[in-house]
């Protein structure tokens, strides 16, 4: 059996690449021949879908099965995937999404959802977050309430120990940079039985264009940016590398970005603990045992109060092992059993 499962977006947002190498990680585990195929054009601009000129691979390849993963579900979904999906399986072909999500949670969406996943049924869905499971299973009977694929990147890359000192990472690249410091007196979090208070903090995710802008303008602004996390360095991560501008990626002492996922993989992997407004920051730095702390009030965040961190928003925190372990156990059952 042929299995094609997208991959692309890296540079625009890594995190992208962490859950699609673990689907092909998992897939892979099937026994069945796994094929690379890229994700859709229309990702670069989802307000304007596929340019007119593209070129459609997708329903045109010999395959048995086409595997999308992540937040598939948004409302500019018909100008960028459906319409090809809907030529696949008219062609006989099985469609699964591992890990999805939606970008959007409202009433209006979620019929906008409804209407094409009734037109087209997935064969199967496994879903990151519980609002997402919690609409799908009524609208499409294949579901299971799994967990975000993310979570195997311990596994598709196993943790290569640094030599260097400990580390924390720092990951803001969609917002100013917080500082993140020790306190006497009032404190926003405690770690490790010390106080820590954080400034400059912009809680809400960027939505405007303008807010958007801001870490590429402030890095013309900002000369100064903290040097130690109490007495621990700090690593600094930038998950979009385009639009490239390196005043911004490399603002700061010990700053890291690419456009491939494994330099990532090595720095999550031996983070004492990350400190971003990602979610697969956290989730890539979890997988391997370290601790996280979310700095956003995103509803994407859905996927980390899956796993039962609901305290990730207000301190840092870690996954329990043997846990982690039987959710994927459990996921890995429902997929090879549904292809």
């Amino acid at each position: 059996m042929k299995i094609g499962t997208v991959s692309g977006w890296w540079s625009t947002n890594i995190g992208n690449s962490f859950f699609q190498l673990a689907a092909e990680f998992i897939l892979r585990k099937s026994g069945h021949q796994i094929i690379s195929i890229p994700d859709f054009p229309g990702y670069y601009n989802v307000k304007t879908g596929n340019p007119k000129f593209s070129l459609d691979i997708l329903s045109k390849l010999d395959l048995d099965w086409i595997v999308l993963h992540g937040p598939i579900f948004r409302k500019e979904y018909d100008r960028i995937v459906f319409d090809e999906i809907r030529k696949f399986k008219s062609n006989g072909g099985k469609i699964a999404c591992l890990s999805a999500g939606m970008m959007h949670y409202d009433k209006n969406t979620m019929t906008y959802y409804k209407r094409w996943l009734e037109e087209v049924p997935f064969d199967f869905i496994t879903t990151r977050d519980l609002a997402s499971y919690e609409f799908l299973k009524y609208v499409n009977p294949a579901v299971y309430n799994g967990i975000d694929i993310a979570f195997f990147c311990n596994e598709l890359y196993p943790k290569v120990k640094l030599d260097r000192a400990p580390f924390v990472v720092f990951n803001f690249d969609q917002i100013n940079e917080p500082y993140i410091e020790p306190s006497i007196g009032h404190s926003d979090f405690f770690w490790r039985g010390e106080k820590f208070q954080i400034r400059h903090w912009q809680k809400d995710e960027p939505k405007t264009i303008l807010n958007k802008l801001k870490p590429f303008y402030m890095a013309f602004i900002r000369n100064s940016y903290q040097e130690k996390f109490n007495d621990l360095d700090i690593i600094r991560t930038d998950h979009r590398f385009n639009p490239y501008l390196s005043r911004k990626i490399y603002k700061a002492p010990n700053s890291f970005s690419s456009d491939v996922p494994f330099g990532y993989f090595l720095l999550y992997g031996n983070s004492i603990v990350t400190f971003t407004n990602r979610v697969h920051a956290c989730v890539a730095t979890l997988s391997y045992g370290n601790e996280a702390m979310y700095f956003s009030n995103s509803k994407r965040a859905g996927l980390l109060e899956r796993v039962g961190l609901k305290s990730i928003y207000d301190q840092p925190a870690s996954l329990d092992v043997d846990y982690l372990q039987s959710e994927k156990s459990m996921l890995l059952d429902f997929i090879f059993n549904s292809l």
